[in-house]
């Protein structure tokens, strides 16, 4: 694991500019709205440029892996896929994922200032990166890239936004709580539907178990075999229903309990925080 991290390292910060520019988007006026649509875009286009001006059509093959622990507890690398395909194929997708982004706030341009819908807003920019992940992976993008431009790296810019709008409608701390639970819950519910598809249908990419027959851990060694469904079950569905909702709370918590803090006292609320009275 400190080998993938570090190799995914470089790429990170780069990485989650666009959720940086989407979430803060809608607090701009229609101008900076404006600004911000065009430097998706035109990001992308320089990736389309890059094809054009130098041979990607090398083809080479990566190895898509996973984490999970094997059957001693220890954290082992699971290779779920092998992707082959020439670099041209992962420029062109992510060119098309940063332009379609531009694309969006561009047609939002003029919608009234700050989010109407922070929940949906931060959940639909987590599926953005679920989705660029994936077809990254599907793309055959080196896996230090495809590491980096992951749904879960994104929280650490979505949640602070998130429990800052939280805090700019007067949400106590409990509700914050509250609205970090729907928030995980909404965003892992369609990353487990494609898990389940990725496995039974053996499509590849990280979500795609069914090449992992065991795990440890937490209640025992698990052996599956070639059951898909019950590795998909052990390995994506519970997981994500239990582990990452806490994760995600948790995380919320500690990189968003300053911006709810500075946000509910903007608007003026003064009473207790942390504590169920404040609801």
């Amino acid at each position: 694991m400190p080998e993938l991290w570090r190799s995914a390292w470089p790429f990170l910060v780069p990485a989650l500019l666009p959720a940086l520019l989407l979430m803060a988007a809608p607090r701009w006026t229609p101008r900076g709205r404006r600004i911000t649509a065009l430097l998706l875009a035109a990001s992308g286009l320089l990736f389309v440029a890059d094809v054009l001006l130098i041979d990607h059509t090398a083809v080479a093959t990566h190895q898509v892996v996973n984490l999970f622990p094997g059957a001693d507890g220890e954290l082992r690398h699971w290779v779920v896929a092998e992707v082959t395909g020439p670099p041209l194929h992962w420029h062109l997708f992510l060119a098309a994922m940063l332009v379609l982004a531009g694309g969006v706030v561009w047609l939002r341009r003029n919608a009234p200032p700050g989010p109407q819908r922070p929940l949906l807003l931060a959940a639909a920019v987590f599926w953005y990166y679920l989705a660029l992940r994936l077809g990254l992976e599907a793309n055959a993008a080196g896996p230090e890239l495809a590491w980096a431009v992951g749904a879960t790296p994104s929280l650490v810019v979505v949640l602070p936004f998130f429990a800052a709008d939280l805090g700019r409608r007067g949400a106590s701390f409990v509700r914050l709580l509250g609205g970090l639970a729907l928030l995980a819950i909404a965003q892992r519910l369609p990353l487990i539907a494609f898990g389940y598809l990725a496995s039974t249908r053996q499509w590849g990419t990280h979500l795609d178990t069914h090449r992992v027959t065991e795990i440890g851990g937490f209640g025992g060694p698990r052996q599956f075999g070639e059951d898909a469904v019950a590795g998909w079950t052990s390995l994506t569905l519970l997981p994500h229903l239990t582990v990452w909702i806490a994760v995600t709370v948790v995380l919320g918590v500690v990189t968003g309990l300053v911006p709810w803090l500075r946000a509910r006292r903007s608007r003026g609320g003064a009473a207790p925080v942390l504590t169920a009275a404040a609801g």
